[in-house]
């Protein structure tokens, strides 16, 4: 079953959120675990057709910060936590709307 970038933009928030779980915690092992799930994640995001040359653009940054994940200072993974936000309410919003 071919999934829309949109599915996959909407598992970014959570795994993202994992990631930050795990270096709060001050578990290194963890949160690299994470990280290379989220990566797989975006590899799939950036393999779905239905993407832009823009936001494949946009998405290439993601997956460069989100790497760089346990040497980035606070700011930058805040930010990096807000980026996958806006999808996961859109896949939401677009789910119950087609269960309607």
């Amino acid at each position: 079953m071919e999934r829309s970038y949109l599915f996959y933009a909407a598992n970014f928030e959570s795994e993202a959120h994992r990631i930050e779980q795990s270096v709060r915690m001050g578990d290194k092992r963890r949160a690299s675990v994470f990280i290379d799930k989220t990566l797989k994640t975006i590899d799939l995001l950036l393999s779905a057709k239905d993407i832009s040359p823009a936001g494949r653009e946009e998405w290439f940054l993601v997956r460069a910060l989100t790497a760089s994940y346990i040497g980035n200072d606070a700011v930058t993974n805040r930010i990096l936590l807000s980026y996958g936000s806006p999808f996961s309410q859109k896949f939401i919003r677009q789910n119950m709307t087609a269960s309607k």
